[in-house]
């Protein structure tokens, strides 16, 4: 039996977010999405101690990292997440398939949340770019 891994919890979610746009770089870059747009969408903010979600501002790359003050404010921020993904489905499913094509598409139909610790990650990337993000926040969280 494996056992289980330990991060580190005293990593702003805005330096995760900088980092992983540094590993996945954009042409025209990316843009931070206000508090009031976060909130308004639903992710549950009141149990984090901070926060940061993103988005390409040419395609469909977006990404959200919050941390929570415990395991149990990380689950309940996963599970808002989780919702405002199934929420968000079909209208992004349906803006990609008719404005920007299969890696887009790709994107929207891949989308993960994951939990590292009092981390909770959320991203619409490519496969490729899934596993990269992964590995690195991995990387930059793992004690």
């Amino acid at each position: 039996c494996g056992a289980s891994v330990e991060y580190k919890d005293d990593i702003t979610s805005t330096h995760i977010v900088s980092e992983l746009e540094k590993i996945l770089p954009k042409d025209d870059g990316y843009e931070k999405y206000s508090s009031a747009w976060v909130e308004i969408r639903g992710f549950d903010t009141e149990k984090a101690v901070d926060f940061c979600v993103t988005h390409a501002t040419a395609d469909m790359n977006e990404f959200g990292v919050f941390r929570a003050k415990n395991s149990s404010d990380a689950e309940a921020i996963k599970k808002s997440v989780e919702k405002y993904i199934s929420n968000s489905y079909e209208d992004k499913k349906q803006y990609a398939s008719q404005y920007k094509g299969a890696t887009e598409l790709e994107k929207i139909e891949g989308s993960f949340v994951k939990v590292y610790g009092n981390y909770v990650v959320y991203a619409y990337l490519t496969k490729a770019d899934r596993n990269t993000a992964s590995q690195a926040i991995e990387n930059m969280l793992k004690k």
